[in-house]
């Protein structure tokens, strides 16, 4: 992706060059084909340019419209462009000749504030607005791209990164100790707030508008949870899937050179490779690359049998790197200088070697299966409406189904629905739909969870220090989390729209998107397109989840692309031992420093003691005890990291490719 910044001084002061300069050398790294600066008056623009589509090959940023009014930057891939062109009337000359920038510049003219909902795919932008005086400024529907601001009486600055705003020596530096703790906690609290207090992110599908007014912050867009398709026949629900599918694929292989995809095997990463090989063998561009992690050393953790079953349909070129010969710390000094902040993202060494073998293949945009499981749904709701309405033979069925492909206990987990939502009848709803759906999730899939807030005594109490959990009011804030949880819809419908809106699916797209960018690289993401998110909301629970197989729609939608092996599979591959063996075989030394030696920068929040538990449990091979262990060492070795260095520098560090 590119890169975008802006200074607004609210006092009338003139914006400078030399600090747009430095905001800008802060993300050289996300836009090595240009950067560009504009400043009028009390308002500077800047823009650092990433070539990733054929209209950006041409494109200026800032722009300026041609009566010298309005001012843009913008990062953005617009995908309903031939729409936007047409109403737009802008027919006049080749498409081809309209960067994304011009387009959203023109619907600004067009609708003015009214414009974001009619912008599809992914953005981050600001307009300086001079026949009205104000900076307008919006995100995407689902915060693919970042957008951080600081906000003061003086000054109103943003960027694509939190680094640049700090490049502004008025702006404060102060740790948010409640984002902290709540990091600690396994939480996440909203989609606004930043690990700085005085930072701030603007959420997705909202726009900020800054005048002599004052400051509106406004949602221009939401999910309806009320909707719902009545399609008629299973095939109906599947071609229409099919359709929207290939049209969230086919807008974001549109690039200015080679397009690549992940491939782990899983229905989601195997589900968007076979559609954009299909799209691209149309258009007679075969060979689509694909990047893989594979793991000699830890069988139960490799999917090359689904991987290979995707690759034996040709049409592709793979390409492997070992996930089993690093540890989760590699390049951890880099991943935190990248992601400015504290992440939970145990496997992302995983991205960071696969991300160094697609900048060395030369590909600048990847495709991402990022979250299919939330966006389509495994219909894990529609256990509950069965149970809660008393239909025990289709519920009976499911539950059979499910335990049939995990091997769990169907009459233990028949058992189970029959106390809370039978025997237990007089308990509220609010008290049973949590351990309901957890009780399901661990069955269906055999996917990787967090520890559940729901647990009565949460595990990370130990491992605060105790005048910080204090000072942080932290276990009465988890305990406001974990009622705000229970208080979900008992609808698969309900259920669904609460995961769609959790904060850490924007966590984890800014994630995906800083990772990316370390490299040089847009990543994109099919699942994530507005229309597809839309429409699998909007299904019936059926489509879901039928005789155990969640996400049926898109298993029956994309049968004609997909290997049997890999459209039929119930379970995923568990990456844990994995990531175990990675601390013990390759981070040892690293973790030996920070637990035994030098715990100077965490001890103010942790218990010491709590730590070494943990880890010797780690080394000692305690059963159930490797996931929690794994999860906490992680946390403290990143925040250690963290704080160790919370003033940015204002240049960047050169990584890998």
């Amino acid at each position: 992706m590119s890169a975008i910044i802006g200074i607004y001084n609210r006092d009338t002061r003139p914006a400078q060059g030399p600090e747009l300069a430095s905001m800008l050398a802060s993300l050289a790294h996300c836009g090595p084909d240009g950067i560009g600066q504009w400043h009028d008056g009390s308002v500077g623009l800047g823009h650092c340019m990433l070539h990733t589509t054929p209209e950006s090959l041409r494109e200026r940023l800032p722009l300026i419209s041609r009566d010298r009014a309005l001012a843009i930057t913008a990062d953005a891939r617009i995908d309903n462009r031939a729409e936007l062109i047409a109403t737009l009337g802008l027919c006049d000359r080749p498409a081809a000749q309209i960067s994304d920038s011009e387009l959203i510049l023109a619907a600004y003219e067009c609708w003015g504030e009214s414009c974001p909902p009619r912008l599809l795919g992914d953005f981050a932008f600001a307009i300086w607005d001079g026949r009205r005086q104000k900076l307008f400024c919006a995100r995407d529907q689902f915060g693919v791209r970042a957008f951080y601001y600081y906000l003061s009486d003086r000054l109103f600055a943003f960027a694509t990164e939190i680094r640049a705003i700090f490049c502004l020596p008025q702006v404060p530096h102060t740790i948010n100790d409640v984002a902290v703790a709540e990091y600690l906690a396994g939480m996440f609290g909203d989609t606004t707030s930043t690990y700085y207090q005085e930072i701030r992110r603007l959420p997705p599908a909202h726009t900020i508008v800054i005048s002599s007014d004052g400051v509106q912050i406004q949602r221009y867009w939401a999910l309806d949870p009320e909707r719902e398709l009545c399609l008629g026949a299973d095939r109906n629900y599947a071609e229409a899937f099919r359709e929207i599918f290939t049209a969230a694929v086919s807008c974001r292989l549109r690039s200015s050179g080679a397009v690549g995809t992940l491939l782990s095997g899983g229905l989601d990463s195997s589900s968007i490779t076979c559609v954009a090989r299909d799209v691209l063998s149309c258009v007679g561009r075969p060979g689509l690359p694909t990047f893989s992690a594979i793991f000699d050393a830890v069988p139960e953790c490799d999917e090359r049998p689904y991987i290979n079953a995707v690759l034996a349909q040709g049409g592709l070129e793979p390409h492997y790197v070992h996930g089993d010969q690093s540890g989760p710390l590699l390049h951890m000094e880099q991943m935190i200088w990248h992601m400015e902040e504290p992440f939970l993202a145990p496997g992302l060494f995983l991205s960071w070697l696969l991300y160094q073998a697609i900048v060395d293949r030369g590909i600048r945009v990847l495709l991402d299966g990022n979250d299919g499981d939330g966006v389509i749904s495994h219909g894990d709701g529609y256990l509950v409406e069965l149970a809660s309405a008393g239909r025990w033979l289709p519920l009976a069925w499911e539950l059979y189904h499910g335990a049939e492909a995990t091997g769990e206990s169907f009459f233990e987990l028949l058992a189970h629905f029959a106390w809370v939502f039978r025997l237990r009848s007089s308990v509220t709803q609010s008290r049973i739909l949590a351990p309901a759906r957890l009780v399901w999730r661990s069955v269906a899939c055999h996917r990787t969870s967090t520890p559940a807030v729901e647990q009565a005594a949460p595990r990370w109490q130990q491992l605060f220090d105790a005048d910080f959990a204090a000072r942080t009011n932290i276990v009465e804030r988890w305990r406001q989390q974990r009622e705000q949880r229970r208080q979900v819809s008992k609808t698969e419908r309900g259920m669904h729209y609460a995961e769609l809106i959790d904060p850490r699916k924007v966590a984890a797209l800014e994630g995906i998107s800083k990772t990316a960018a370390a490299f040089g690289v847009e990543a994109r993401h099919a699942f994530w397109d507005r229309r597809l998110v839309e429409f699998c909301l909007a299904l019936p629970p059926q489509q879901k989840l039928r005789n155990g197989y969640g996400r049926l729609v898109m298993r029956q939608g994309l049968a004609a692309s997909l290997p049997k092996a890999v459209a039929k599979r119930k379970t995923k591959a568990e990456f844990l031992p994995n990531l175990i063996r990675g601390m013990k075989t390759f981070d040892r030394t690293g973790l030996d420093k920070l637990i035994i030696r030098d715990h100077s920068a965490i001890k103010p929040y942790v218990q010491i003691s709590f730590i070494r538990d943990s880890y010797q449990q780690l080394l000692a091979n305690e059963a159930g005890a490797g996931f929690h262990n794994v999860v906490t060492l992680w946390k403290l070795a990143t925040l250690d990291g963290w704080l160790r260095g919370t003033k940015p520098q204002c240049s960047p560090k050169v990584i890998g490719g």
